[in-house]
Order: structure tokens, then sequence, then C-alpha cells
């Protein structure tokens, strides 16, 4: 994942997820993917971005084979750039023997595993089965992905802010 910065809602719920699990005693390393420095950037593709992405495969390389992790937390995004790259860096994972568990932050995972385009739809939907377990920002949110991963693997961590869930379920935001 990203630290902040930018500081937006994902790089502030990665940071305090990392500090919750070394507070809880556990021995964590991120591998940042550092594509976006302001919030000018995120959402956007620039080549500056595309020649990063073999830096970050080979520092994830590293990293699982230096560290040897008994599990990785990895958290995936929904444009179709950063799909693909998730796609691409947890078949790494799944090479280097790391288990992984998807960390979602928003909606939108289940439309991939129903893309009309049936490569996308596969791809997504390998991805999402190869995967141990799924990390949710809110009960709803279980939603997208229990189809792909057996609900008791999938856990939630409550998003620090207070929302109407069922409102937020049905679409309302």
């Amino acid at each position: 994942s990203q630290l902040p910065p930018p500081v937006h809602g994902s790089t502030v719920m990665t940071e305090r997820f990392m500090k919750a699990l070394v507070s809880a005693g556990f021995n964590c390393q991120i591998v940042e993917r550092q594509f976006s420095k302001t919030m000018a950037e995120v959402q956007t593709i620039t080549l500056k971005k595309v020649l990063r992405i073999p830096g970050l495969a080979l520092r994830l390389v590293i990293a699982a084979f230096r560290f040897r992790p008994r599990i990785a937390v990895f958290f995936f995004t929904f444009g179709l750039g950063s799909f693909l790259v998730d796609c691409f860096l947890l078949w790494i994972l799944r090479l280097c023997k790391v288990n992984y568990v998807i960390y979602l932050h928003g909606r939108g995972l289940d439309n991939w595993g129903k893309h009309a385009f049936v490569p996308l739809r596969l791809l997504a939907r390998k991805t999402l089965m190869s995967s141990f377990g799924g990390i949710v920002l809110g009960e709803c949110l279980k939603n997208d992905i229990t189809e792909y991963i057996h609900p008791a693997r999938v856990q939630v961590l409550p998003n620090g802010i207070p929302d109407d869930a069922k409102a937020f379920c049905r679409g309302n935001r």
C-alpha cells in the first residue's frame, strides 16, 4: 500500500492499520506503491507511474524473500490500470509462495469479477479466489468479496467514520 502523502482515506487507514499491527506486536514491513505524491496525481495514469511498476515488483520480490512473511495484506484498488497492476503483483506473491489477504477500502471489486470482458473477469476471480482471506472497512463491503472468499475468512475492520450501514449498503451515499 502507500502511506501518506498524499493524505486521503486509503493512506490514512493504511497508516492506522500498520500502527495497530505494530502496537499489537506484529513484525510488519510495508512495500509502498509510491505512485502518487499529491492528490492531483491520484487516479491518473502517467509514464512516470508506469515506469515505477518494475521497481515496485522488484521491491515486492525482495521483501518476499528477505522477510519470508507468513501472510501479506494487500491493499487492492479498483481503477483499470491499478487493478491490472494489483493482479500482477498478487501473481508475484503467489509465485513467491506468500499467502495474501485482500484489503478493500471501498466498493467496486465485485464489478471486476462480473466484468463483461471475459479475460478481466477470469483475472479478478483467480486473484480473489487465490487469497487466504479478506479485510473490509465495513460490514456491507463483505458483499463485494464473499462470492469469491468464504465469509468466515473475511474480517471487518471498522472504518473510523460512523455511517448509516443500511443506507451505505443500498448504495445511498
